[in-house]
Order: C-alpha cells, then structure tokens, then sequence
C-alpha cells in the first residue's frame, strides 16, 4: 500500500515476505501454535496479502495468485462468503465473523 501510495520502498525490505508469498503450498507449514491458529483465516490472509502485492506490481507471478485462489475454494460457502467465526458476539473485540 506504501508503494502505491507513492512511497520508494526498497525490493529488499519486502524480499522475504514475497518469497514466502509466492509459496501457498507452503502456507500450511506454519510453526504457529496450533492452539492459536485458524487454518482458514490465516490461509484467506495470505491470499489476501498476495492479491495486494499482486495489484501492486511487487509481485507478478499470476501462477501463485491463481494456487492461492485454489487453496482458498474449499473454504467457501455456497453464498460465496468464508465464514470464519460464525459464533461471534456482536462488540466482542475479537470477532471476525458475520457481525464485524
């Protein structure tokens, strides 16, 4: 967003995490804490992140864009939404779900 907004952002502060980007079979190899994880939110994030660089120019490769897209699919229900925390209270501070 730096960098469209009109902002010199060197390629090299930007290197690791678009390489890691560009690897969405890699996504579910997270150290993560299993406990604190969302399989399903962390992958639509990442999809999310590399649609951005994607749209931005940073990244080119559509071949990751459209693996990403893929990994996302099974998750999506048939409104087209992804549900994440359908459970959610409405004001909780950490809902992701159909009340945010």
């Amino acid at each position: 967003m730096a960098q469209q907004a009109g902002y010199q952002i060197p390629k090299s502060a930007l290197a690791d995490t678009t390489r890691w980007l560009l690897a969405p079979a890699d996504w579910d190899h997270d150290r993560a804490n299993p406990a604190f994880g969302d399989k399903k939110l962390a992958l639509i994030q990442f999809a999310a992140a590399l649609a951005q660089a994607y749209d931005a120019g940073i990244v080119r490769d559509r071949s990751a864009l459209i693996a990403a897209a893929k990994s996302v699919l099974p998750y999506q229900e048939s409104n087209g939404a992804w549900n994440i925390d359908a459970g959610s209270a409405v004001g909780s501070p950490v809902t992701y779900g159909p009340a945010l």
